[in-house]
C-alpha cells in the first residue's frame, strides 16, 4: 500500500517548479478568477532540445479554501504537474528540484499532458487552512529540435463559503513499477492486482503512461469498468460514477508497443514507462493506494 503521498502519477504516479500566481509574482488566496479561487503560474522556464527539469514552487496560503475544482494551464514541453499539500516545510519559492514525488507531498490533483479541467461534484471538495503550504511540480521534457520558453500554471477554485459543511474528496492511486517490456514487443501487456480496503464513491480518474503505451483497462471482480485507448498527448481527466468497496479485487492492465531496439522499463523519464490510475473519490479519510515493485 502506499504510504501518506504516492510514487507517481502518483502517476504519477509517479506518476504527474512554479511561482505563485499572477504574472507579477504575488499571490495566494484570491489571486484567481475570483476572490474564492487561487492561481500558482511558473516562472518562465528554458529548455534546450532534449533537456528535461524538474521544478518546484511552495506557498503558504493566506487564508482558508475548500477546493471545489482545478484547472491547469499547461506551457510547451509540460510532461506531467503534480499539486500537494506538504507535511513537511518546504522552502517557499521557485526552484530546481530533481524529485519525482516525496512522502511528505500529500497529493491532491495530478495532471498529465493537455490534462482537462477537473470539476468535483457539487457539495464536495477539499479543505486547506490557512498556513497550509501547498507545492506544484512540474516535469518538463523539450522533445524538439528547439529551444523552449514557457510557462505553466494551476488555478484552483474555491467555494464562496469556507465554512459551509462539504463532503471531503482525495486521490486514490494504482501504480505498477513491476514494468518491462521487451524490444519490438508488439500487444505487450502488464497487470497488477489491488484490493483497495475502503469504500469508494469514485467521480472522476486519469490513467497515466508514457510514449510507448497504447491502451489501459480496469477489471473490477472480474468485469471490466474501464477500457482506453492511451495518446500520450491527450491524457483527460475522465468523470465516471463507480462504487468501489473494500474488499473488491481489482486489476490494471496496460498495453505497450516497443518499437525501440532496448528493452524499456519502468522510471520518471518519458523515455521510460509507467502503468497508473488515479481515481478521484469520496469520502476522502486518508491518501492510500496500492503498488506494485
Amino acid at each position: 500500500m502506499f504510504r501518506p503521498a504516492f510514487s507517481a502519477i502518483l502517476m504519477v504516479l509517479g506518476c504527474v517548479l512554479l511561482s505563485c500566481s499572477s504574472s507579477s509574482g504575488s499571490g495566494g488566496a484570491g489571486s484567481g478568477a475570483s476572490s474564492n479561487d487561487v492561481t500558482l503560474t511558473s516562472d518562465s522556464y528554458t529548455l534546450k532540445p532534449g533537456e528535461e527539469e524538474f521544478y518546484c514552487y511552495a506557498m503558504t496560503l493566506k487564508s482558508d479554501i475548500v477546493i471545489t475544482g482545478f484547472t491547469p494551464t499547461y506551457g510547451e514541453g509540460t510532461h506531467h504537474i503534480l499539486f500537494a499539500q506538504t507535511l513537511s516545510q518546504e522552502p517557499d519559492g521557485f526552484s530546481n528540484c530533481r524529485v519525482l514525488i516525496k512522502t511528505t507531498w500529500a497529493p491532491l490533483f495530478v495532471g498529465g499532458k493537455e490534462t482537462t479541467p477537473l470539476k468535483l461534484p457539487e457539495g464536495v471538495g477539499m479543505k486547506l487552512t490557512a498556513g497550509t503550504q501547498i507545492l506544484l511540480q512540474l516535469h518538463l521534457l523539450n522533445s524538439g529540435a528547439t529551444p523552449i520558453t514557457d510557462k505553466t500554471g494551476v488555478t484552483m477554485t474555491g467555494a464562496p463559503d469556507p465554512n459551509a459543511p462539504f463532503t471531503p474528496a482525495g486521490i486514490f492511486g494504482l501504480n505498477d513499477q513491476r514494468i518491462s517490456i521487451p524490444a519490438g514487443a508488439a500487444g505487450y501487456q502488464e497487470s497488477m492486482q489491488c484490493t483497495p480496503g475502503k469504500k469508494m464513491n469514485v467521480f472522476a480518474y486519469l490513467g497515466h503512461m508514457h510514449r510507448i503505451g497504447t491502451h489501459y483497462n480496469l477489471q473490477q471482480n472480474g468485469q471490466t469498468v474501464i477500457d482506453s485507448g492511451w495518446n500520450f498527448d491527450a491524457q483527460p481527466t475522465t468523470p465516471k460514477t463507480m462504487v468501489i468497496n473494500p474488499t473488491d479485487q481489482l486489476k490494471l492492465t496496460c498495453t505497450y508497443t516497443n518499437t525501440t531496439d532496448q528493452t524499456v522499463v519502468w522510471g520518471e523519464s518519458t523515455l521510460n514507462e509507467m502503468c497508473a490510475l488515479v481515481f478521484y473519490y469520496t469520502n476522502f479519510d486518508g491518501l492510500d493506494g496500492c503498488q506494485q515493485m
